[in-house]
């Protein structure tokens, strides 16, 4: 049991390295286990003390790793649900994780993401669908409305070009 928990820390640790990275820029190069914890590398070494970025950016990675583990699996991962580590990340951080994020999406079938509106107006096209939640004060509760961010259609058709009028000149 013992080796098996440690192969599959192993495998985690490794898939979120390669995040970490990307995530990061290239700032943190590695997600390790020492001493009971994970702890995050930098080019010298263990990073020390860890900043609220830094964190985010380890979160995020571990929780993207887990489900593309998951999904990588077999298991029907039918939504991935991102919420407090991504409004930590720096903007540049936020859009590198949207763009990872934008590539799992071939392996979990939805990735939602609840956030405050920077990264939807800094980067509305790496978003599907974008909802806003709105508080309505007369009724006391929220509401969920469809934004006018995301994805769009436009249509090219030519141009129709009118009957001719049969009235008498």
């Amino acid at each position: 049991r013992e080796a098996r928990l440690a192969r599959a820390r192993d495998v985690l640790l490794a898939r979120a390295s390669r995040y970490v990275g990307r995530i990061s820029g290239g700032r943190i190069l590695a997600v390790t286990w020492s001493q009971g914890s994970a702890q995050l590398q930098g080019d010298a070494g263990p990073l020390t003390p860890l900043s609220e970025e830094d964190l985010a950016v380890g979160r995020m990675a571990l929780r993207l790793a887990g489900a593309s583990l998951v999904a990588g699996g077999g298991q029907v991962l039918a939504s991935l649900v991102v919420e407090e580590p991504f409004d930590r990340l720096e903007p540049e951080a936020r859009v590198r994780c949207l763009t990872l994020m934008r590539k799992l999406l071939r392996e979990v079938a939805r990735i939602v993401v609840v956030c405050r509106g920077e990264a939807v107006d800094a980067t509305p096209e790496l978003f599907d669908a974008v909802l806003a939640v709105r508080d309505d004060a007369g009724s006391g509760s929220a509401a969920l409305r469809p934004a006018l961010a995301g994805a769009g259609r436009i249509l090219l058709k030519e141009p129709v070009r009118p009957a001719p009028s049969r009235a008498p000149r």
